[in-house]
């Protein structure tokens, strides 16, 4: 029976070593960063809050990749751009819905032609609500 016990606290002592590092891991959430033409923004908004994802960041960002960004004329003279104007989308989301946001993204806002942009995905550590100082569930 000593025996028994001896193994059985083992365990315990293994679990309780382990869960600091394995729990959080069950329930970690990600950033996942988008960047789109901007006719494709509407689509997107409307294919995530299919997902029932409805806060998100956006904002409008100049796109300075080694591309044909076309040109403009100002003043009479023709310039070419050295940029195309696209729009970030920013939103964070649980382990589980990751790939579900990311697929929609892509299938939302592809054309098939070169820049339609990009989705990234980043752990997120913690997360903070400003106006209580609480941290959010991650």
């Amino acid at each position: 029976m000593p025996e028994l016990l001896k193994k059985v606290a083992a365990l315990w002592l293994v679990a309780l070593v382990i869960t600091p590092f394995t729990a959080p891991f069950s329930t970690l959430m990600k950033l996942i960063g988008s960047v789109v033409r901007p006719d494709k923004l509407e689509q997107v908004k409307a294919a995530l809050e299919r997902l029932h994802v409805v806060g998100m960041m956006v904002a409008e960002v100049h796109d300075h990749w080694p591309q044909d960004h076309g040109t403009t004329v100002w003043k009479g003279h023709e310039y070419k751009l050295g940029f195309s104007t696209k729009m970030a989308i920013e939103l964070v989301v649980h382990d589980d819905d990751v790939q579900d946001v990311v697929k929609v993204i892509i299938n939302s806002a592809r054309t098939g032609h070169v820049g339609d942009g990009f989705v990234s995905v980043v752990p997120i550590e913690h997360r903070y609500n400003i106006r209580n100082g609480e941290r959010d569930v991650s």
